[in-house]
């Protein structure tokens, strides 16, 4: 081909041919690398205020992404084990039910139903444990986004006039229009966190306040009479 003459055509070709592969690789792991100015946005000022203390911005760096570990990570970390040690304990409880054995000898008038009906439980059970690696493969992809984010932060924290410098000539605006750029993501990322916090908090004193009310117990508490009359 004409435009693939010269070793220079060649060259651009295959620089963006690999550019296409690499954005195409780092696709699953784009919310990584746009958590790390989020991050950077809520977290700089807690260290604006730590680096005068510590007399250090890398010591003050190091100490905000403890923080943010201690923060976030930890408790994904314990609502996804939850998960899915609620997911196993449901599969096993199915698998160990004698409503399986039972299923063999149900029939229907003169149709026997009860082998379809035991298939499709089993196939229920083998969607759960194929659904259990799949989300074990998103925590795996979570875990890798996570990586990517706090690397980012830590950068953008210890030298955030570096790495600006270094993404700003890839951004095809101009300078009022990339100030104004920064100013919206920096104003929706900072309304963003407060109000999911806000309605998170709200939900967690409804939920609470609803189950620790007078009404709540007394009608916990008559729902369970009549079981324990059952048992006597």
């Amino acid at each position: 081909m004409a435009f693939l003459d010269s070793k220079h055509q060649r060259a651009a070709w295959l620089v963006i041919i690999l550019a296409i592969v690499c954005v195409i690789a780092l696709a699953p792991y784009a919310s990584g690398l746009l958590g790390a100015p989020v991050l950077y946005i809520i977290l700089a000022p807690l260290h604006r205020w730590l680096t005068p203390k510590v007399r250090s911005r890398m010591f003050a760096s190091v100490i905000v992404i403890v923080i943010a570990l201690i923060g976030i990570v930890l408790p994904m970390t314990w609502l996804v084990s939850l998960l899915l040690g609620q997911m196993q304990d449901a599969v096993r409880g199915v698998l160990a039910s004698p409503l399986l054995a039972r299923l063999d000898t149900l029939t229907v008038g003169p149709f026997a139903i009860g082998q379809q009906l035991r298939e499709l439980g089993s196939g229920i059970v083998s969607f759960l444990s194929g659904n259990a690696i799949s989300v074990l493969g998103k925590v795996t992809r979570l875990t890798l986004n996570l990586l990517l984010s706090f690397f980012g932060l830590y950068y953008l924290l210890k030298n955030p006039e570096g790495c600006w410098a270094g993404v700003r000539p890839y951004i095809p605006f101009s300078d009022a229009n990339v100030a104004i750029l920064v100013e919206r993501f920096d104003a929706v990322t900072k309304s963003t966190v407060l109000g999911t916090g806000l309605s998170a908090l709200a939900q967690g004193l409804m939920v609470g306040g609803h189950s620790g009310s007078p009404g709540w117990a007394t009608r916990s508490s008559g729902e369970r009479q009549p079981s324990s009359c059952r048992c006597c």
